[in-house]
């Protein structure tokens, strides 16, 4: 409908212009313009949120920051990207990276004393295995499926 006249409840009259589109309602006014959208639609108008590069950028980089040392110094990356991104997966996957860090530290210092057993030197060698296939697994995840957090399997979330 072109040239619909709406009234306006405090300056009488406004002339707009509608137009139909889709699942839009453009309303003009004047040098006003307001878009209402309505139905099942509603997502595929408005841009995507989050970069998904940036995404799978960042959560790599959470999940891989183990392998760039052993030291308290490889936990600060995910705890920096939890508190500077705003993606909600990201904040998961840097969150999960830091509670791996975490369970790695213990059954390491647990594995490590039971080695006056001589039952912590296997488990040691396991926990080795683990230490560096779960975050390949992780990042491998993370970069085929933007959209999902991973999950590590088997560790405490302390977060």
């Amino acid at each position: 409908m072109k040239g619909c006249f709406i009234p306006h409840p405090f300056k009488g009259a406004v002339t707009s212009t509608l137009q139909a589109r889709k699942s839009r309602l453009v309303l003009k006014c004047g040098d006003r313009q307001i878009t209402i959208t309505f139905g099942k639609n509603r997502m595929q108008d408005t841009p995507n949120a989050f970069d998904t590069d940036k995404r799978k950028l960042l959560s790599a980089l959470s999940h891989g920051s183990i392998f760039l040392s052993s030291l308290i110094a490889s936990v600060g990356i995910p705890i920096a990207i939890l508190f500077i991104s705003e993606d909600p997966v990201v904040k998961e996957n840097a969150k999960e990276a830091i509670n791996f860090h975490f369970n790695v530290w213990l059954y390491g210092a647990i594995f490590g004393f039971l080695c006056i057993f001589l039952i912590g030197y296997p488990l040691l060698l396991i926990l080795f295995i683990v230490h560096w296939t779960m975050p390949v697994l992780a990042i491998m995840h993370s970069l085929r499926e933007p959209s999902q957090p991973y999950r590590y399997p088997f560790i405490f979330r302390l977060f």
